[in-house]
């Protein structure tokens, strides 16, 4: 197994300012032509970007590799929009939560003024007497 990663930092090179494909190695170069394909760019536009004819780009598109590289962005691009909504689920509970914490607060504030007015008014209140008839 080797230790290839994508490097979307090629992809972007790529992509402003063009990359000879013949300095790439055959993992970069599904890895970019599959990526700025996603990216909607046609092969003619990839193969002049790469400095490479279009036969090539459409043989690294038909390779096995190239359909894993497609799989492995969409599965990136699904599990980006998965965390954009768990991002955005999250600090809503935050609100809810803050507003909660601030209700709390206020009834307990309310809760510890009642009881205060009870110890007041108790201690305002005439002592009952006995009667010792």
């Amino acid at each position: 197994m080797s230790d290839w990663l994508p490097d979307d930092g090629l992809v972007e090179k790529a992509r402003m300012m063009g990359q000879p494909i013949i300095s790439m190695s055959n993992a970069d170069r599904t890895w970019v032509v599959v990526s700025l394909s996603a990216l909607g760019w046609t092969a003619q536009d990839i193969a002049d970007r790469l400095s490479c004819s279009l036969r090539l780009i459409r043989n690294i598109k038909a390779e096995p590799a190239a359909q894993l590289a497609a799989y492995a962005l969409g599965l990136r691009s699904q599990i980006i929009a998965i965390a954009g909504t768990c991002r955005l689920e999250v600090s809503g509970l935050r609100y809810v939560l803050d507003a909660q914490t601030v209700q709390l607060e206020n009834l307990q504030r309310q809760r510890a003024d009642l009881i205060r007015q009870l110890q007041l008014e108790r201690n305002t209140l005439p002592t009952p007497r006995r009667n010792t008839a």
